[in-house]
């Protein structure tokens, strides 16, 4: 009776944890919801031998695997998925499970090395992560991002204060949290921030100048025997629209200070405000959000392309996805637009002198038909390569690289020099005209009230206590 007792307890407890060995529970666990599969990796990896007849077949496989913190899948990680080799010139590369790991913000903890020869890190989940043992002198660190992160930047940036919630109004932030420097808030993402100040051989961001670049789009021309698409009835389309400008905005308090810019825009043009910064908003059910793009297209001329941060080719799906509909984005970031949209088919924000200047020049096309057609038809003899296809550029790029690592050996002894390179001169103006606005400006008067007032006590007090010790009895 007591084996049979016996039996009944340790029998569960094996099937358990053979299950727990294999994968097969951690598997269960909701930090994998993001792709099918997150298992970390086996100690030895199996190279599967190319398709018989694909180019470079007598090439090994090389593989690439991401090392992360669990997040929700709208990251590069979980993106990832949509990447195809086949469609590359070197196709002998595969992605690898990805390698999750819990938070270790406030440890030491050392990863035991990874075997693929590319390991992938998204920049933003550094802060909470510790760089893995490096497997040999052959194995790749890409320093991976498709968003600003100040964090990864120098000292000064170190000192200023966090971001708020996104969603906020700038009236709903509290005065301690709007002058604390982050720094003394979160030590603890400096310190596994600095810990991948030099690990890294490549980068793979939205930067021109990155080793492997993964941007949101590219406008291109096509090829004379493509079909753009249906001819369009521009006269119609210019007829039907009926209101100046349009925004579509989710973050309500920005390092660009777009917010002050379009609060002084506002008093010039009219402005409809769609999403948590305004008072419009698009209907979320199923299918509505799409019908209601369609209308700010055919009721609206210009729709607002405006970046949340000033950072070097810093320019996203805000312009990719209005360029190929009937309606003229103003831009509004830190980038050569010269080089990213041909001329005459975006307004640039940063050509004028003020809001006020801009808008002038808005309401002077929108009342041109002649003018407002020729962007529209400029802009229809073009289409977008969207980030799906610029990402899998990146990786066949990658791939090739892999393959060719003599030719391609590299470091960074520091990450961040690299991501703070911005030429910020060009942009002056224009951030300052956005700074300078009400209500930013008072905030600045004040705060130079204050120190004004702290020094005045100062020396009274000073003088006050000099006074005391030259009256005292020797």
């Amino acid at each position: 009776m007591l084996t049979i007792k016996v039996r009944y307890i340790y029998v569960p407890c094996l099937i358990f944890f053979i299950f727990w060995y294999s994968g097969i529970i951690s598997t269960l666990h909701p930090r994998h919801l993001c792709s099918e599969a997150t298992k970390r990796p086996p100690s030895k990896l199996e190279n599967s031998s190319p398709k018989r007849g694909s180019l470079r077949s007598s090439l090994s496989v090389k593989t690439i695997q991401w090392y992360d913190q669990y997040h929700s899948g709208h990251g590069l990680r979980c993106k990832s998925k949509d990447v195809d080799f086949r469609k590359c010139e070197y196709k002998t590369c595969r992605l690898l499970d990805h390698y999750i790991v819990q938070s270790q913000n406030g440890g030491s903890k050392q990863e035991r090395p990874l075997a693929a020869d590319a390991v992938i890190f998204q920049g933003v989940h550094t802060e909470e992560l510790v760089p893995p043992e490096r497997r040999d002198s052959d194995q790749v660190f890409v320093f991976a991002e498709r968003e600003t992160w100040w964090h990864l930047g120098m000292i000064d940036n170190m000192m200023k204060p966090s971001t708020p919630f996104k969603t906020l109004k700038h009236s709903d932030v509290g005065f301690l949290s709007s002058i604390i420097p982050d720094v003394f808030v979160s030590t603890q993402i400096y310190k596994n921030v600095m810990k991948f100040r030099s690990v890294f051989n490549w980068t793979m961001t939205y930067r021109l100048d990155s080793d492997i670049p993964m941007l949101y789009g590219r406008i291109v021309k096509p090829k004379p025997t493509s079909k753009i698409g249906k001819q369009e009835n521009f006269h119609k389309i210019y007829d039907d629209k009926r209101a100046d400008v349009v925004w579509l905005v989710s973050h309500c308090i920005t390092k660009s200070k777009r917010e002050f810019y379009v609060n002084e825009l506002k008093k010039y043009i009219s402005i409809d405000i769609y999403g948590a910064c305004g008072d419009k908003e698009c209907p979320k059910r199923e299918g509505a959000a799409d019908v209601c793009i369609e209308m700010i297209v055919k009721k609206y001329k210009f729709v607002l392309s405006f970046e949340n941060t000033f950072h070097t080719d810093y320019v996203t799906e805000k312009l990719f996805d209005w360029f190929p509909r009937n309606i003229i984005p103003v831009v509004y970031g830190m980038a050569n637009y010269s080089r990213i949209a041909p001329p005459g088919t975006i307004i640039n924000a940063a050509e004028y002198n003020s809001p006020m200047e801009l808008a002038e020049f808005l309401q002077y096309v929108g009342s041109n038909r002649k003018l407002y057609l020729n962007y529209l038809r400029k802009k229809s003899e073009y289409i977008v390569h969207g980030h799906k296809e610029m990402q899998q550029k990146a990786y066949c790029q990658l791939c090739e690289w892999l393959h060719d690592l003599e030719s391609h050996r590299k470091s960074y002894s520091s990450i961040y020099k690299w991501w703070q390179l911005n030429d910020t001169s060009k942009f002056s103006k224009l951030y300052n005209q956005a700074v300078f606005y009400e209500p930013f400006r008072i905030k600045y008067r004040l705060t130079a009230v204050l120190i004004v007032i702290c020094v005045l006590l100062y020396m009274c007090v000073c003088k006050y206590v000099r006074n005391l010790i030259m009256c005292v009895p020797r």
